[in-house]
């Protein structure tokens, strides 16, 4: 209870006097200061960002030329020839793929200035571009030497024997009964020679009578006995159209009679075909040796040492190739810089499954 004299005494409150708020002004002039801030830095990252390189693009870029490169190796390791081959080209073909039992052809190709494409073409066709931009390109050869046998060497045609009577001759008529012939070998052999062939033979003959007879000029392995067996290595028709009343040379030519070895002679077979008589053949009864004659129309011959057709033989001899070193294309390095994006080295190596040759090194 206040005494009624008492003077009244002021308590002082000891809670924290409230500030006042932002004005309007400070709040508008925060938020553009705040605005512009975010501008600089939302720039800041945007430019940041493109000195980053982007994975994706990258990463895609990276399996695109890989891709590219491993379908060059799958290609390269089933060659079959190399056309050409450098360090910015190669080419080459693959075995048949469309059927029609030709080989392939391929060709990879860097034009060889940093930013040219890597291109592909099959078969002559368009060139298709398979890495957009190559820095450099460098194509390896792992190669190996072997001994390789060239191919067999076939001569120019020469004279393989011949016989000319040095005076007169005498004659015989082709008939269904009466043939003649000559059994001869190779007069010059060739040391190196692996077996011969004949191109033309030449008997010395005229008409016998009204033009319309034939005569077949037949070629024939001889018996043991030098006599002509039955089956006929070639045969030409010699008519009598063709031939004139006085004696002359008469050429036949044949393309089948081949691989005989050197040690094998030769007969020449005279046989009626048609008319009384087909022919007449002159023959030499004074020299040379091998005259063959038949008067029961080929089933028994006689063969003449004292005498000899008149004729020539023209052939050619086979001998073996040389024997040079060769080189086999073993491995293909591949090592490309690419720079579609940003530069990166891919190497690759194809292993040549078949070998191909190379002329080089």
């Amino acid at each position: 209870m206040n005494h009624p004299n008492s003077i009244p005494v002021r308590v002082k409150s000891s809670a924290p006097r409230q500030r006042p708020g932002f004005t309007l002004v400070e709040l508008t002039v925060s938020l553009v200061i705040t605005s512009t801030l975010m501008v600089a830095i939302g720039a800041s990252i945007v430019v940041a960002s493109h000195a980053i390189p982007n994975g994706k693009e990258t990463t895609a870029a990276t399996l695109n030329v890989s891709k590219a490169i491993d379908r060059m190796v799958e290609e390269l390791q089933y060659a079959r020839v190399i056309v050409e081959k450098s360090s910015s080209v190669i080419e080459f073909t693959v075995p048949d793929r469309s059927g029609n039992s030709i080989d392939e052809t391929i060709r990879y190709e860097w034009l060889g200035m940093p930013g040219d494409p890597l291109t592909r073409q099959y078969n002559g066709g368009p060139l298709l571009t398979i890495i957009e931009r190559v820095k450099s390109l460098d194509l390896g050869y792992i190669t190996g030497t072997y001994s390789k046998q060239m191919p067999s060497q076939i001569s120019s045609e020469t004279l393989l024997s011949s016989h000319v009577a040095a005076g007169g001759t005498v004659t015989n008529d082709i008939n269904s009964t009466w043939s003649m012939g000559q059994y001869f070998t190779i007069d010059v052999v060739p040391v190196e020679a692996t077996d011969w062939a004949v191109t033309r033979i030449l008997v010395y003959a005229e008409i016998q009578g009204p033009d319309k007879g034939v005569t077949s000029v037949e070629l024939r392995l001889p018996d043991d006995g030098n006599m002509p067996v039955s089956a006929q290595l070639d045969q030409q028709e010699m008519r009598e159209s063709n031939l004139t009343a006085s004696a002359q040379w008469y050429e036949c030519q044949f393309t089948n009679v081949n691989g005989l070895p050197t040690n094998t002679g030769l007969c020449i077979v005279l046989m009626w075909v048609s008319d009384a008589n087909s022919a007449t053949i002159h023959f030499d009864e004074n020299a040379g040796s091998g005259l063959l004659s038949t008067s029961d129309g080929g089933l028994n011959w006689n063969l003449d040492a004292q005498k000899s057709l008149n004729y020539y033989a023209y052939g050619t001899f086979t001998t073996p190739g040389a024997i040079v070193d060769a080189y086999a294309l073993y491995r293909v390095d591949i090592e490309l810089i690419s720079g579609d994006t940003t530069d990166f080295t891919i190497h690759a190596s194809a292993k040549m499954l078949n070998l191909p040759e190379v002329s080089t090194p």
